[in-house]
């Protein structure tokens, strides 16, 4: 009998083909998604907001 992977490992390695999956079919959603990610950390830390908010008006 093969040992099955637990529940987390199939987890993982689902998570890891849909992102994959994602990447190939769209990367241009997923750069921007990204993009606004980093812009909205950066507004949180309050570092560069006049950056952030020249990007968002753009």
């Amino acid at each position: 009998r093969r040992n099955e992977p637990s529940d987390r490992e199939k987890e993982k390695r689902r998570e890891t083909c849909r992102k994959k999956w994602n990447l190939k079919k769209k990367p241009e959603a997923m750069r921007v998604s990204a993009f606004s990610r980093s812009t909205d950390r950066a507004q949180h830390r309050g570092d560069d907001q006049k950056e952030t908010g020249e990007t968002k008006e753009t």
